[in-house]
């Protein structure tokens, strides 16, 4: 079979420029120095791709973390979650709290079947599970879609854990969703103040410590349900000038905006024309 060698600049665009839409207040225009173009993809043999969510083995493991935590800040960002969540597994409710894929197709399933007998519910969620320092496991994440009926605020005057105690007495609401409770037991729900900032902050969940625990067990990094919304690619093209970014990378730059047509002009443009739905 003949070989074919293929100079470096036919293989590769450089300073392409991606701009994303993430919600109605936040767009991103993201240039890599250096992305392969289509149709030039590695030989077989050469590929070891992981399944999304997957820690894989030891050596993908910074860029599978650094992956995870990209699209978990994306899907934070992108949908309208209403509540910080922390939920765990009483080892009286269930089986067997250290198996994490066991108590997660347990929760799915009973998910399912909730969202069924409450009509008028369709709960959305991004979780991230983390150990305690017996082994068992909890999640950490984000929630939408609970039924008031299903929420129970606690009060100043129950007898609580001091972090809750604490939260209260800023004045700022903690609720309990009773129906989940009941099922896999204690868990507590605090509204969102912040999009962009719970965005950011629960990516700090997923560390390495976090990615050689679920690697062992074959298990996840994070947790989401079906149908989330996810970043809208606006435009995209080489030849990308970004002179002021906020925030500079080995190999790539990031420029932030409340709206995509505030950062179109970083793109040499010509004569093509950038549709979209700005409503």
């Amino acid at each position: 079979m003949p070989n074919f060698r293929i100079a470096e600049h036919d293989l590769f665009d450089y300073n392409k420029g991606f701009l994303y839409r993430y919600n109605d207040q936040v767009s991103k225009l993201t240039v890599c120095a250096k992305v392969r173009k289509p149709g030039y993809e590695l030989a077989d043999g050469c590929r070891d791709f992981t399944r999304k969510g997957e820690a894989g083995n030891e050596e993908k493991l910074p860029e599978n973390i650094r992956r995870a935590k990209s699209k978990v800040f994306e899907l934070a960002l992108c949908n309208d979650f209403i509540y910080f969540c922390t939920l765990t597994f009483s080892q009286e409710k269930v089986k067997d709290r250290y198996d994490l894929e066991g108590c997660m197709k347990t929760f799915s399933k009973w998910l399912n079947n909730y969202n069924y007998r409450k009509a008028a519910s369709s709960v959305q969620y991004l979780l991230i599970p983390e150990p305690h320092q017996d082994g068992a496991w909890h999640l950490h994440g984000l929630v939408s879609g609970i039924p008031e009926v299903d929420l129970r605020q606690f009060q100043l005057d129950a007898y609580l854990p001091a972090h809750i105690r604490k939260e209260l007495a800023k004045g700022h609401q903690v609720y309990q969703w009773t129906a989940y409770d009941k099922k896999f037991g204690y868990c507590t729900l605090s509204p969102i103040r912040s999009t962009d900032a719970v965005s950011k902050y629960i990516t700090k969940y997923i560390t390495k410590e976090l990615g050689s625990s679920v690697k062992e067990l074959n298990a996840h990094l994070y947790y989401r349900s079906q149908g989330l919304k996810q970043k809208e690619l606006i435009y995209s093209a080489p030849d990308c000038v970004l002179p002021d970014p906020d925030y500079t990378g080995t190999y790539s730059k990031i420029k932030n905006a409340t709206a995509p047509e505030q950062l179109l002009h970083y793109f040499t443009l010509e004569e093509q024309e950038v549709e979209y739905d700005a409503s």
